[in-house]
């Protein structure tokens, strides 16, 4: 039992985790050691008033590298203390040392609820009462060696174990010198191992064992005369020298009730025929012993003083069997000697087996030519193994044999075990041997092929010539599949996978073969080329930044590389953005290919026209007076297949001279069931429509002749625009609202008959017409001015940007310029849901210069006056869509420490690191006009240099304060700044105005603010044309042919009949514009300019 108690032990020994640390830390100072599998090197000698070192993770590592620890110098503690439970600790090579007597229960090291852990070569001293070397409780499966543990005061142990198992202990040198202070206390501790140690208690016992059981060891702890102190009738104890074959002695009291006993043992003899020790008791007992180690089968004497009382036989493992002995306080000599009449006994053969049968089975048949492996194990030390084949000795002194037959029959395998008294014992095999089976080897399979689709092969093979083939085994990427047919269906291969399959023949002859040769294949999955989206003919005005992009998808989801032949521009072949700033001298036409190509071989292109119109020169087409107009055929797109229930006309034009009722937009034939509308001339300067609900009745609408909303002068360029919801029509001229019907017919008839642009009624408008857009819905105002802003015969601007306005995102939003969470996150929700993108001034300001590439719906969002409010509350909504804006910081008011109303400079400097840009709007936020030229340089100047020395960048945009400036303050803007900004509007009609030109020109991009007051649907209105797209739009850029290109994507493409005809020439100057004058401006407007002017600046007071 102590032999097999032992080799569990050892097992649970090598299977302790000794972690392996990833981090080393270097420690100069007491502390808690709390970063899991982490090394931590003791680099000084360290002291602590109380406890020193706190293990706080698991897998810690305490390397001491020799130095000294000196805990508890004024105060309970510990050296080293782990009470948290935390697992697989090192400490190791340190001295620890507690000098102050008066200090009481300060253990070395303390433990609890610790396993799988190691402490080695480790000094303690202690010197206060109650103070262990090694205090142990609820832990165990840890090893400690090479301690030398000193203590000196009253109940001072080397070593205190309770509730702790399974602990191994070794290299000990304990010396205990107060009173109580026992070496070793264990109580309640079961299956601890201490061995090779040395264990001294001057005052106390050596050993103290209280309810310890039977399964304690004490192995070879140099022992001569030692003191067991045994607590109550269930602690034994439990020895060895561990020098002599590990003869083991185990004692136990018998007694009832529990006492308590101490045992005062000298070692005199201890060899495997003679072990002698002398026993002195503090009370007279009956002791219990048992011993094991001896020599088997063997015949002792048990000689209590000078006479015997027991002889007893060991078995055959070398266990005596349990003897008592009555003792007194005298000392009693114990002598247990080997007996002289010793009879042989024979080694017992107790098990036996082969490779074949697995088992103790001593019939077992073979094949001829299989090796069999024979084993045996005896139950003592055999000196001799015979093996016999068929009745000759083989001479192999082994236990176990290896052997085959040729012939067929009936065999015999024997095994001799022999003992060193010279007897043994014998074990014989029979063996049936049978004629190995016939086998037949298929053959090789052959002719393997596969087929392949998206993503899998399928392979298929045939059987060799020859014998019979039963199945087949293959490979497939190094996985095997036995038992197959000749297919096997491989869909586990991704894009551009490849796949290597392997084929054996199988059949069942014998015990199962494989043909000698195999047939393989490696196989690719055919590539998916890409598909490529449409680009479509470009056009473009020399000087003008051309931008298209080139993409495509791809089943294999490769990356894409984009390619071109174009001799002009560049193109990402990455991103597939392709971006060409022409100039007057690349005026003319290309064709060139855009192709998208997998890398894979697979490549998708298309070929593209690209015009490069001249600048400063206008495309447009003359329509002769009797007969000329542009023809677009019926098509479900141009009214949605139904009829028409809302819709949007304008087209730009001029007269040679006016001409009653001619037509510009007709979808009308004087025809009944062929009638839808008619938008036409009236009224020398006015505008008609001619609506029918059914195709026959029509019902005509004229603006009023007071308004002059039709083209009020011959050769001179006007926008003329029309909308109808089903219940109103709206006149419109150069972009502002004219006059207004209401109409009963709230839907229009879908008349099979073609759209015709400048005529529709056999009545042709005499003069020319450009840049005509059709929608099926009624636009708001404010977009229909984009219209005219836009054009080149308008305000020449080009792409028109929503900029928007806000100041404080807060709640409550208690006044105009607050702005609700809730309000605003829905705002930015509805751009993102709508697929804006932000841009910043600075993007603008390097598109106006051909450096930024716009987005298709861009908007800046501008964040006035920097208030805190957009770092707190409005940054998490636009991070969250990946949205930036643009902060018009007044530089005072970031630079406030006592006003946290305003962001400071480290939140404008995160803000910026995040993409967003900080403009200048002032040092104090004044109105600029109040400011002689000097200080509003300064203003100017100052701002710019504060942002620059905070941020470490300087700002492109100046935002007057209160959008207050003039003509002479914008020039000189503009000197300090690339972009001036001083126009905003409210959150109604227009919304836009143009561009400034680098601040040099006092008109500007309107910025639109935003308040409480602003409505979801009106902020919906501001984007609404981003949103829309045209059914119809004819830029009638071609200059050539007899074809008007659709440019909406629908494919409504205009057919030139004879009497319509390109013209290109210089644009015509006079070009009526909405009554825009500075502030202070004494200048009027002419007569046939005064149209209801642009809203004036929007300010906060």
């Amino acid at each position: 039992m102590i032999k097999i108690l032992f080799g569990l032990f050892i097992t649970l020994i090598l299977t302790i985790n000794i972690h392996a640390a990833i981090s080393q830390t270097q420690v100069s100072s007491c502390g808690t050691l709390k970063q899991a599998d982490s090394v931590y090197i003791l680099i000084t000698d360290v002291s602590s008033a109380g406890t020193c070192f706190t293990i706080g993770a698991n897998n810690i590592t305490l390397e001491g590298r020799g130095y000294t620890v000196n805990y508890s110098r004024t105060r309970t503690g510990y050296g080293i203390v782990d009470t948290a439970g935390y697992d697989n600790i090192i400490i190791q090579n340190l001295t620890l040392t507690q000098k102050n007597a008066s200090v009481t229960n300060s253990h070395g090291i303390y433990f609890k609820n610790v396993t799988n852990s190691k402490v080695e070569n480790i000094s303690i001293t202690t010197e206060g009462s109650s103070s262990d070397g090694v205090y142990l409780k609820s832990s165990g499966s840890s090893t400690f060696s090479n301690f030398n543990i000193t203590t000196s005061n009253i109940s001072a142990h080397g070593i205190y174990m309770y509730l702790s198992d399974s602990n191994y202990f070794s290299g000990f040198n304990i010396s205990t010198s107060g009173i109580f202070a026992h070496g070793i206390y264990l109580k309640s501790a079961n299956s601890n191992i201490i061995n090779d140690s040395s264990i001294v208690s001057k005052l106390s016992n050596d050993y103290y064992l209280q309810n310890t059981g039977m399964v304690n060891s004490f192995r070879n702890t140099n022992f001569t005369t030692r003191k067991i102190y045994l607590y109550d009738n269930s602690s034994s104890f439990n020895y060895s020298n561990g020098t002599n074959n590990e003869i083991w002695l185990n004692t136990i009291q018998i007694i009832s009730p529990s006492a308590t006993l101490r045992i005062t043992r000298t070692l005199i003899n201890w060899t495997r025929t003679n072990i002698s020790w002398q026993e002195k008791l503090t009370a007279s007992r009956r002791l219990s012993y048992s011993m094991s180690g001896l020599l088997a089968d063997a015949n002792y004497s048990v000689w209590n003083g000078s006479a015997i009382d027991y002889n007893l036989t060991t078995d055959g493992n070398g266990n005596l069997p349990v003897f008592n002995i009555n003792l007194s306080t005298s000392a009693k000599m114990i002598r247990v000697i080997l007996a002289r009449n010793i009879t042989p006994v024979a080694p017992y053969i107790t098990s036996w087996g082969n490779n074949k049968t697995n088992n103790n089975s001593l019939i077992l048949a073979v094949n001829t030519s299989e090796a069999v492996n024979f084993n045996a194990a005896a139950s003592q030390t055999i000196t001799t193994w015979n093996w016999y084949q068929d009745g000759v000795n083989q001479n192999n002194n082994y236990d176990n044999f290896t052997v085959f037959w040729n012939t067929a029959g009936t065999k015999t395998v024997q095994v001799n075990a022999t003992n060193s008294n010279g007897t043994s014992n014998t074990v014989i095999w029979t063996v049936s041997v049978q004629t190995q089976p016939e086998i037949y080897v298929p053959p090789s399979p052959a002719n393997i092929n596969s087929t392949t689709g998206n993503f899998w092969i399928n392979y298929t093979w045939l059987p060799g010539t020859g014998n019979i083939t039963d199945s087949y085994n293959i490979s497939v990427n190094g996985t095997w599949y036995n038992g197959t047919t000749n297919t096997y269906y491989d869909n586990t291969v991704g894009p551009h996978g490849w796949s290597n399959i392997t084929v054996w023949a199988y059949n069942l002859s014998g015990a199962g073969s494989l043909s000698a040769g195999s047939v393989s294949q490696n196989t690719r999955v055919p590539n998916n080329p890409p598909a490529q989206n449409p680009i479509g003919n470009k056009n473009v005005t020399a000087g003008d930044l051309l931008t298209l992009t080139v993409s495509a998808t791809d089943a294999d989801n490769d990356t894409i590389t984009y390619g071109t032949n174009a001799t002009a521009g560049t193109l990402n072949s990455t991103t597939g953005i392709y971006s060409w700033q022409t100039t007057n001298s690349d005026a003319g036409t290309y064709l060139w290919y855009f192709n998208s190509n997998d890398n894979y071989g697979g490549v998708a292109s298309e070929t593209i026209t690209v015009n490069v119109i001249n600048q400063g020169q206008e495309i447009w087409i003359k329509l002769n007076n009797d007969s000329g107009e542009l023809i677009v055929n019926d098509s479900p797109s141009l009214d949605n297949g139904t009829g028409l229930s809302s819709a949007t006309w304008s087209i730009w034009a001029t007269q040679n001279k006016y001409k009653l009722n001619a037509g510009l937009f007709g979808k009308y034939q004087p025809v009944a069931g062929n009638r839808s509308y008619i938008i036409r001339t009236s009224d020398a300067d006015g505008i008609s429509v001619v609506l029918s609900a059914d195709g026959n009745k029509t019902i005509s609408y004229s603006s009023n002749t007071s308004r002059d909303c039709g083209i009020r002068n011959d050769n001179e360029w006007t926008l003329i625009t029309v909308t109808y919801n089903g219940s109103h029509i709206i006149y419109y001229h150069n972009g502002v609202k004219c006059d207004s019907d209401s109409t009963t017919i709230n839907s229009l008839s879908n008349a099979p008959v073609p759209l015709r642009i400048g005529g529709g009624n056999s009545i042709f408008f005499n003069g020319s017409i450009d840049d005509i857009l059709m929608y099926n819905h009624g636009l708001p105002g404010h977009q229909v001015y984009r219209f005219y802003q836009e054009s080149d015969h308008g305000l020449a601007g080009r792409q028109t940007i929503p900029a928007l306005i806000y100041h404080r995102v807060t709640d409550p939003a208690d006044a105009p310029d607050k702005i609700s969470t809730n309000n605003f996150n829905q705002q930015i929700a509805y751009l993102h849901d709508n697929n804006f993108t932000t841009i910043t001034t600075e993007n603008f300001n390097q598109w106006l210069k051909g450096n930024f590439t716009m987005p298709k719906r861009p908007v800046i969002i501008f964040f006035d006056d920097g208030w805190n409010s957009t770092y707190n509350n409005a940054l998490s909504t636009l991070d969250k869509y990946g949205y930036v804006g643009v902060i018009p910081v007044v530089t005072n008011y970031a630079n406030f420490t006592d006003d946290t109303s305003y962001m400071r400079w480290w939140q404008l400097q995160e803000l910026q690191n995040k993409g967003w840009e900080i403009a200048s709007h002032s040092i104090d936020h004044v109105s600029m006009l109040t400011l002689n030229e000097s200080d509003f340089r300064n203003e100017l100047n100052l701002s710019s240099r504060g942002i620059e020395r905070n941020l470490g960048k300087k700002p492109t945009s100046f935002i007057f304060p209160y959008n207050h400036a003039n003509t002479t303050h914008t020039t000189i803007c503009g000197e300090y700044y690339d972009l001036c900004w001083a126009y905003g509007s409210k959150d109604t009609w227009p919304y836009y105005n143009d561009y400034s030109d680098n601040g040099h020109v006092y008109q500007s991009l309107k910025r639109i603010t935003i308040y409480n007051t602003t409505t979801m649907q009106t902020f919906k209105n501001m984007f609404a044309r981003e949103i829309s797209i045209p059914i119809g739009a004819w830029k009638l850029n071609e200059d050539t042919g007899s074809i008007a290109y659709d440019s909406s994507g629908n494919g409504n493409n205009a057919l030139l009949n004879a009497n319509a005809t390109w013209q290109n020439d210089s644009i015509i100057s006079s070009v009526i514009s909405p009554a825009i004058n500075p502030p202070g401006s004494t200048q009027k407007p002419k007569k046939s300019q005064q149209e209801p002017p642009l809203p004036p600046s929007e300010t906060l007071s």
